[in-house]
């Protein structure tokens, strides 16, 4: 454990990383995460259900897993600005 702290600090002496992990460190206190004010949004505004907001991710999922098969069978020699143009 000693000696990894000691190659952190080691590290942090060069001023490239020193400038980058301040940013980082910086960037990650003065602003907020959207995905914070999306939440919000779609709770509050849009009034979507907090059931519909956690089983998203399982539909993603599902889709992710559908649609390259969709793909392949029907639209593989089609040009992808087709199917953009036309979806």
């Amino acid at each position: 454990m000693c000696f990894k702290f000691k190659l952190v600090c080691k590290c942090m002496a060069e001023p490239t990383l020193m400038r980058l992990y301040s940013f980082m460190i910086l960037q990650g206190l003065t602003m907020p995460l959207f995905n914070d004010f999306q939440y919000f949004f779609a709770l509050e505004i849009l009034e979507i259900p907090l059931f519909f907001i956690s089983v998203l991710p399982i539909f993603v999922g599902v889709f992710i897993i559908i649609f390259p098969m969709i793909y392949h069978k029907w639209f593989k020699n089609t040009r992808y600005s087709h199917i953009f143009f036309f979806s």
